[in-house]
């Protein structure tokens, strides 16, 4: 057979997609048997990639996609693909299929059915099922039903604002969101009032000590006074604040989402999922009780939610829930996930297989699972590589780190060999006091390299110039990291974004927690960009790393800097400031520098590892849709 060889490439340029309108794409992908098109994907990668397709001059096909030959492996076992280094398999099939899919045609039919008095505009109407899901304050079938929630427990003579537990209010209580604000008669009544900023504070018992609250005392000159001096929380301007022109309590500041600054006077984005269903109150984006373990309860949350799927919709017996998705930020991941809910994919943020610990890591007495019973959660592992998948943590955007281009310092520059700053444990002033946080992985690290006399005044036992191991506080954190050649990535209680400060600052990254996967590890090559330590080899660690030649150095280093992107969360983050540039006519100069930024973020990381497990998972040679058409070469599907 004679072949001809066709070379298929586009080098238009394609405006960046908006974070939802991936996201819609990563549901579809997974409500089986509606597959999407990939355009966004395929076309970037086109941008800089042309690959090589062979077709029969007699329009059969034989062979067309040979990735073991096309695409070898390094010698770290690596395939490279959008200059990323992936675990051979998953690289090979990106790089050969990703780049070569065509267009589908996706038809979805819309609900038709109506809601009780359209929600009353306090709610939101689910059209499928005809369901309002009432804004939080509100309840009942049309949301008409307004909900009396209060700020403060019951009080009592002393205790007149009721006991503390997440939240206490000394000033206006909005009960329709049990949230503390100024109120009428100040010059912000629509500013929140923080916690500790409305009650008084106690000096502390021991030198260097933390300040305590009174929640039986509150502050109220602190929170109302008009003092031209040192006004009052609710009477601050924000620019006088700002220019040092007024002194205020420094323990007030903007706690509640969807506002931002330390006045709480820019509005920003954010929600819960169905607004807690009025059992909680958002946080962060997430819905907390007022009492409770908070694993226990989110646990209870899950399944309340799977509850709803499995009697509401078609979906999950399709696939036991295998083509669902689950988002898990908490410190320890999905080790609360209910039992009916395994065989999902978890984002988690928390990859820990407990095939060393296997029993809970956190030293937070709240967030420990162990005590949940085997019959509400099962007896699985916090995480599964051969299904989940850990993101890195949202970072806040850092102007200078952008303008100075921390991730890519030379080497010549970095003179500290190992580098870590954080909280070493009860030997230190102000560590965390519990033997078991961290797992005790911190404390060893400063027992051998510590760098800052501990609270006797030692020095760590193999302490060295080039080495910094500290629980002191640096004004200069990343400019700290971006001068170092490797960084230390150890948990806190659970997951602790320092995988993410190093990468982004272009360090190497020293991951030292056995048996716990950080962000992408079960589908990127760990060995071309980092360095991992067995925790029983902390005594060797700077020997280990002083063993690092010049050439391995230098090639670990060049990987940080092509994948630090693929840790930035950057179409997400401007979103909002397109949002604020339509509200408030600017933009600030962090989103200048965000639109620079061109290659793969979190959100394109995320699709790419999606659309390579809906064509490879292993448990979809089980369902019949071998004739669908997936937009991809029969060679790119599973084999039964």
């Amino acid at each position: 057979m004679d072949y001809v060889q066709r070379w298929k490439c586009s080098w238009s340029l394609v405006a960046t997609v908006a974070s939802m309108v991936v996201l819609v794409s990563v549901v579809h992908v997974f409500l089986f048997p509606v597959v999407p098109s990939f355009d966004y994907l395929s076309v970037r990668h086109a941008q800089n990639s042309c690959i090589p397709i062979n077709e029969s001059t007699k329009g059969g096909k034989d062979d067309v996609l040979n990735l073991d030959a096309w695409f070898p492996a390094d010698l770290h076992k690596a395939v490279i693909y959008r200059s990323t280094p992936w675990k051979s398999k998953i690289g090979r099939w990106l790089s050969g299929c990703n780049p070569i899919i065509t267009t589908i045609k996706v038809v979805e039919n819309i609900g038709g059915k109506s809601c009780n008095r359209d929600c009353s505009g306090q709610g939101i109407c689910n059209y499928d099922l005809g369901h309002c899901r009432c804004f939080h304050g509100f309840s009942g079938e049309g949301c008409s039903e307004k909900l009396h929630l209060d700020c403060n427990y019951p009080g009592s003579k002393d205790q007149p604002y009721g006991h503390w537990v997440v939240s206490i209010c000394p000033a206006y209580c909005d009960t329709t969101r049990a949230m503390c604000f100024c109120g009428e008669g100040t010059k912000y009544p629509n500013r929140p009032v923080a916690e500790a900023c409305g009650f008084k504070m106690s000096l502390p018992s021991e030198l260097d000590g933390p300040k305590l609250t009174d929640w039986t005392k509150a502050d109220l000159d602190n929170i109302f006074t008009t003092n031209d001096s040192r006004s009052g929380w609710c009477n601050v301007d924000p620019a006088e604040a700002y220019a040092s022109r007024v002194q205020f309590k420094e323990e007030c500041d903007c706690k509640y989402d969807c506002l931002w600054g330390r006045f709480c006077e820019v509005p920003v984005q954010c929600t819960c999922i169905n607004q807690c269903s009025g059992h909680g109150y958002c946080r962060s984006g997430f819905c907390q009780k007022h009492n409770g373990l908070r694993s226990s309860l989110t646990l209870e949350f899950y399944k309340r939610a799977y509850d709803h799927i499995v009697e509401q919709y078609p979906f999950w017996n399709r696939s036991s829930g295998r083509d669902h998705i689950w988002f898990f930020s908490w410190d320890e991941g999905a080790c609360y996930a209910p039992k009916e809910i395994w065989n999902s994919m978890m984002l988690v943020h928390w990859g820990n297989t407990n095939s060393k610990h296997n029993h809970s890591t956190t030293a937070y007495w709240a967030d420990n699972w162990d005590h949940i019973s085997s019959d509400r959660r099962g007896n699985h592992p916090c995480f599964d590589p051969d299904k989940d998948l850990v993101l890195p943590a949202w970072k806040r955007p850092d102007i200078n780190s952008l303008s100075l281009k921390l991730w890519a310092r030379p080497r010549e520059i970095r003179k500290t060999l190992f580098y870590f700053n954080g909280n070493l444990g009860p030997a230190y002033e102000k560590g965390r006091p519990e033997a078991t946080y961290s797992m005790g992985i911190r404390q060893k690290v400063a027992e051998e390299f510590g760098s800052t006399p501990n609270k006797e005044g030692k020095l760590g036992k193999q302490h060295a110039e080039d080495v910094i191991v500290t629980p002191l506080h640096s004004e200069n954190y990343h400019d700290d990291l971006a001068s170092s050649v490797f960084c230390g990535v150890m948990p806190g209680d659970g997951w602790s974004g320092r995988m993410e400060d190093s990468i982004l600052q272009g360090c190497i990254p020293v991951v030292i927690q056995d048996g716990i996967y950080l962000p992408y590890e079960n589908v990127l090559n760990y060995e071309s960009f980092a360095v991992r330590i067995q925790e029983d080899e902390i005594p060797d660690l700077i020997k280990i790393l002083r063993g690092f030649n010049e050439t391995e150095i230098e090639f670990r280093l060049a990987n940080v800097q092509k994948i630090w992107q693929r840790f930035v969360y950057r179409d997400s983050i401007m979103l909002e400031a397109d949002r604020q540039k339509a509200a408030f006519g600017r933009v600030d100069d962090w989103a200048v520098k965000f639109l620079q930024l061109v290659e793969d973020d979190v959100i394109a990381t995320v699709i790419q590892v999606l659309h390579y497990k809906l064509h490879n998972d292993p448990w979809r040679r089980q369902l019949a849709y071998t004739k669908k058409d997936f937009g991809v070469p029969q060679e790119c599907l599973i084999k039964n």
